[in-house]
């Protein structure tokens, strides 16, 4: 039994900040504010996709199998339609992308590095 309220555009695009983000991936939303200092690639990543759809950031990283895992405890809410995705932006400012891919690299090497040590 689904007991998530759907969000609608306008409510998600407001979820933006540290103290309150949100994301829309897949279909799902996911109230990640309790993540934010936590992940990875940093909060950069998260800020510069909240409020809309990050599905394509989020399968342009190959997240691991516990990240995925990880994700379910922050699901917060459902999305009513997908026609509606397509009131939400899902195109990121170049900046705030290569930042992510720069993040994601970066931890890479350093997961290297600490193997070869």
């Amino acid at each position: 039994m689904n007991t998530l309220k759907p969000f609608t555009p306008t409510e998600l695009a407001k979820l933006v900040d540290k103290r309150n983000l949100h994301l829309l991936i897949h279909g799902k939303v996911y109230a990640v504010h309790e993540f934010v200092h936590e992940h990875p690639g940093g909060d950069i990543v998260l800020l510069g996709e909240a409020g809309k759809d990050a599905t394509k950031a989020w399968d342009d990283i190959e997240h691991s199998d516990e990240a995925k895992e990880l994700m379910k405890r922050y699901l917060a809410e459902s999305f009513p339609e997908p026609t509606e995705l397509g009131k939400l932006s899902t195109q990121s400012d170049s900046k705030p992308q290569a930042l992510l891919v720069f993040a994601v690299a970066l931890v890479l090497a350093a997961a290297l590095l600490a193997k070869m040590l």
